[in-house]
């Protein structure tokens, strides 16, 4: 097991500096992220190296005793470190919503965020207030990019 460990340490380094060193391959997290808000940034960095196109995880009894969903016979489990069991560190493992199907008419599918288009200028409008952001002509995206800057400053 501390071998397993030792990979996933290193995969969450090596990663870390793939989407560090790129423009595209940081959009490509993005893009994972985005789905996965609930974990953190090092717990992220690993679905994306392991599962990029993971759209919902969770540990293998929130999909049975929650959502009513079995895990498919074969399916890899997404290694993630626990630093949360107490003194000694180990992994846990997630399962994506493709690893799984719904038990008989209990299943529950999960409820994915987003936002739709209507939301849009109500949260650039909130931002702008809320952070002074400068008036312009690009819209959501554009006082998202601000609210980003100038958090980062």
């Amino acid at each position: 097991m501390a071998n397993k460990l030792y990979v996933m340490e290193q995969l969450t380094e090596e990663v870390a500096k793939d989407v560090a060193a790129s423009p595209q391959e940081w959009m490509r997290f993005l893009n994972t992220a985005s789905r996965l808000y609930k974990y953190t940034f090092p717990e992220q960095l690993l679905i994306y190296a392991q599962r990029p196109e993971a759209t919902a995880v969770a540990s293998m009894e929130i999909w049975n005793q929650k959502m009513y969903r079995w895990i498919k016979k074969g399916s890899n489990g997404i290694a993630l470190i626990d630093n949360t069991s107490g003194p000694k560190t180990k992994l846990r493992y997630v399962f994506d919503v493709q690893d799984t199907y719904k038990v008989r008419n209990l299943g529950k599918d999960p409820q994915l965020w987003n936002l739709p288009m209507e939301g849009e200028q109500l949260v650039a409008d909130y931002l702008q207030e809320q952070l002074s952001l400068e008036d312009t002509e690009g819209g959501f995206a554009e006082s998202l990019h601000q609210a980003a800057k100038r958090s980062s400053s």
